[in-house]
């Protein structure tokens, strides 16, 4: 079974094939253009993530969602009935680095009981806006699309299983 990247890759080298036996067979210069332009488009293909419009649609696979404001809908994301813990950090956060790991353990550990979404501040400024972010890394615990815990700082997995099984 081949993986996203090399489905996306085996299209692709089908499409230039047949674009260059065009541009063979014809010469045209139009053709050209198109090859350069999907040649462009490739890397951005090859390269992308799928989207996870819900919780449901993210699969058994997934224990973290990496939300992307430009083509992911953070409202939609909330749509689930599990408990949605957001991890709103940064890159550059040493903090943030302390809490990735905790997480992503606690994610595992509570794979089908919790989903969690990590959120870039610096490239989600929106969403960082409407919740205030003003101190990262913060984890917002939302039931029913309502914020029902919020607190910043690294916290261990006790706390946030605490505070996921305060929601139930």
């Amino acid at each position: 079974m081949l993986n996203l990247n090399e489905q996306r890759i085996k299209v692709l080298f089908f499409l230039y094939i047949s674009i260059i036996k065009q541009l063979f067979d014809k010469m045209k210069k139009s053709l050209l253009i198109a090859l350069i332009a999907v040649f462009s488009f490739t890397t951005q293909i090859v390269n992308a993530k799928p989207l996870m419009a819900t919780a449901q649609a993210t699969g058994a696979n997934e224990v973290e969602i990496e939300f992307n404001e430009k083509n992911q809908s953070f409202d939609k994301l909330l749509q689930t009935n599990l408990p949605v813990v957001v991890d709103f950090y940064a890159t550059w956060c040493g903090p943030c680095k302390r809490q990735a790991p905790i997480l992503k353990e606690f994610a595992e550990e509570n794979k089908g009981k919790v989903l969690v979404i990590k959120v870039d501040v610096d490239k989600n400024k929106t969403i960082a806006k409407k919740y205030q972010i003003r101190s990262i890394p913060s984890l917002y615990i939302f039931k029913n699309k309502k914020v029902a815990w919020k607190g910043s700082g690294v916290h261990t997995k006790e706390q946030l299983n605490t505070q996921v099984n305060k929601l139930k």
